[in-house]
């Protein structure tokens, strides 16, 4: 199972599945899966069955220690029955150093992977798309002495980095990083964040709280023509448990109530150490319905203690 481009014909069956399971944005991810793999971001290994026969490909990055981060591990419809998915899943992580792994739902049920992945090893974390009126949030909490709450600035693009570079280090999301490195990602994702047009950064919502020039913690907020999304709620660790990130988040969703905002959104990981999905079902916040399936990522705890990632807590769903 050497490194291999994708044929032309196991690519086209793959765009023409992702259409069908997911007509919103199924051509869009496509598109956007092709473009890393021109950058070089993203590496293709060809899967091939026990009978050499082409079966599907996996996209990955490269990790630290030889690991791998699995973005795509896709089937051919024929290769899809439990015993083949179970064969070549087994096949294929038994040839590589597999640290995180993603499964399109439409290769196979989070129920099916369950039984094939978690006694090898892997547990299964899930992100969920939650969503508030933000008129049902009372307003902001009181700051102990010494700490303030501004808006965010464009002078911040500096700083923002470092902060989130201590605020997801050795933390769970960071299994979710592109490249598994919080300190690498930061740098280029606040550049992103800022710069893009489609959701757009509102700086009017979006703030820090700081002491003595000192930023340690931040609540970015973007706006499109369909909602308003809380973008990153971020303390610095020496600051956590003392409901800075409550404050942060009750800010910007006052501010947006009072602008006439009725719908905001956050994606949040259901087993995050820091506590924040339960955090934000105490605020309010309702599960999105209607989204397309997901399998959810599962992540290699062999593999998670040597990456560095030690604050994984897996907590069923």
């Amino acid at each position: 199972m050497r490194p291999s481009p994708v044929p032309a014909s196991l690519w086209a069956e793959f765009r023409q599945d992702m259409v069908q399971a997911h007509p919103e944005g199924g051509a869009r991810e496509v598109k956007g899966t092709r473009a890393e793999l021109g950058r070089g971001r993203l590496r293709t290994q060809l899967l091939a069955s026990s009978e050499g026969t082409p079966c599907g490909f996996a996209l990955y990055r490269p990790l630290r220690y030889g690991a791998r981060q699995v973005e795509t591990f896709y089937l051919l419809r024929t290769f899809r029955s439990p015993r083949a998915l179970a064969a070549e899943l087994r096949r294929f992580l038994a040839a590589s150093r597999v640290a995180t792994l993603r499964v399109d739902p439409l290769v196979a049920s989070p129920a099916a992977l369950t039984g094939i992945l978690r006694p090898l090893g892997f547990e299964r974390f899930v992100r969920r798309r939650l969503f508030i009126d933000p008129r049902r949030v009372r307003g902001p909490l009181h700051l102990p002495t010494g700490f303030g709450v501004r808006a965010l600035c464009r002078k911040d693009l500096e700083v923002l980095p470092g902060l989130w570079a201590r605020a997801y280090a050795r933390h769970l999301d960071e299994a979710f990083v592109p490249g598994g490195s919080s300190r690498a990602f930061s740098r280029w994702y606040v550049r992103f964040i800022f710069e893009r047009k489609q959701p757009r950064l509102d700086l009017s919502c979006s703030f820090v709280i700081e002491r003595r020039g000192r930023l340690i913690g931040d609540v970015l907020t973007t706006r499109d023509a369909r909602a308003s999304y809380i973008q990153d709620v971020a303390v610095d660790p020496a600051y956590r448990q003392r409901g800075f990130g409550s404050v942060l988040l009750r800010t910007a969703l006052s501010t947006l109530a009072s602008r006439g905002e009725r719908r905001v959104e956050i994606g949040v990981t259901v087993q995050n150490p820091t506590g924040a999905y339960a955090i934000y079902r105490h605020l309010g916040f309702h599960q999105v319905t209607g989204r397309k399936r997901d399998a959810g990522l599962w992540v290699n705890a062999r593999e998670r203690g040597r990456l560095g990632w030690r604050a994984l807590r897996s907590r069923r769903p």
